[in-house]
């Protein structure tokens, strides 16, 4: 059984493709727009350590705060060159249903599926992340994701994916969530632990 899903995860989404934007900045809904095209590349898609049966794709990788890929600004060479990303990949879904989809960024991003918005996390902000369901038919699909860093403190960018479609009608927690839940829960267990002796 964990073979076959392994199997399913690695069929759902291609390598991503990304491109970066010296530049940019937020529309009035706080999705970001990029600036002038500097360079592109490439990323694969792969099991997320943040998110357990989740795929991710993170060009800086998922771990980084300190991805500054356009380096150094060179007037205001005090601080880093602002800059943006956009992601794309193809992606493929086995049946339909709905699908959970989330970026983790510092600062902006925005995620597209084919062409819709799903997941706003706009702009500045320290590292967070969003999520959101969407439905999907069976099939391939088209997910964009744009990234916009406005060149001060520390930058990250991942994209998240999960290729089983969720029985719960909700999203998974914001990762600010998630880890404020797990430390809540370690608390607990650390006085009841006290209580019982």
């Amino acid at each position: 059984m964990l073979g076959a899903l392994a199997a399913s995860q690695a069929n759902a989404a291609v390598d991503a493709d990304f491109q970066l934007f010296l530049g940019g900045g937020y529309n009035p809904d706080g999705t970001p727009f990029l600036g002038a095209y500097a360079s592109s590349g490439t990323t694969p898609w792969t099991d997320s350590v943040r998110f357990p049966g989740y795929l991710v794709a993170s060009p800086g990788g998922e771990d980084r705060t300190d991805w500054f890929p356009l380096g150094y600004d060179e007037v205001y060479w005090w601080q880093y060159a602002a800059f943006g990303a956009r992601l794309t990949s193809a992606i493929d879904v086995g049946a339909d249903g709905n699908y959970n989809f989330g970026t983790y960024s510092d600062d902006g991003s925005a995620l597209y599926v084919d062409d819709v918005l799903v997941v706003n996390n706009g702009y500045d902000h320290g590292p967070a992340g969003k999520f959101a369901l969407t439905h999907l038919s069976a099939g391939p699909h088209q997910l964009r994701v744009d990234f916009y860093e406005n060149g001060e403190g520390q930058s990250t960018f991942s994209a998240y994916f999960d290729p089983v479609p969720a029985l719960d009608p909700t999203p998974v927690p914001e990762p600010s969530t998630y880890l404020a839940g797990l430390s809540a829960l370690g608390m607990l267990g650390v006085f009841g632990w006290r209580n019982r002796r």
